[in-house]
């Protein structure tokens, strides 16, 4: 297992996924020959469309920023920022609903009165 070469595959979006063996991930490109040692012609214009070295290693290393604790724990927190936001604004929106109809009861509670005077 130790002694299993390491490929990589482009999928979504750009998304890079590693894998050993022969067996592309479905949906992938691979980037890498079987060889895992040079690139394929995708893994060329993979390389040249992010301005990398054409070079396997160019790839591991945009896998290894992609796969990183702190690109994960951002994604996290910007899902967890989105659902609390969700949250606030809904909040917010009661508020305001319940705000537009005090208002409304006072102004006509107001009418009324003027009513009452005239």
């Amino acid at each position: 297992m130790g002694d299993a070469i390491t490929r990589y595959a482009e999928g979504e979006l750009g998304k890079l996924f590693s894998f050993t063996g022969t067996d592309v991930p479905a949906g992938t490109t691979p980037l890498t020959d079987e060889t895992g040692e040079a690139l394929t012609e995708a893994g060329t214009k993979y390389c040249q469309k992010r301005r990398l070295n054409p070079h396997r290693e160019s790839i591991r290393v945009q896998h290894g920023q992609q796969t990183s604790y702190a690109v994960v724990a951002a994604v996290k927190a910007s899902v967890l920022n989105q659902e609390v936001r969700l949250d606030i604004d809904a909040q917010k929106k009661a508020v305001s609903e319940r705000l537009r109809l005090d208002w409304l009861a006072q102004d006509k509670a107001y009418q009324v009165a003027l009513k009452e005077r005239s």
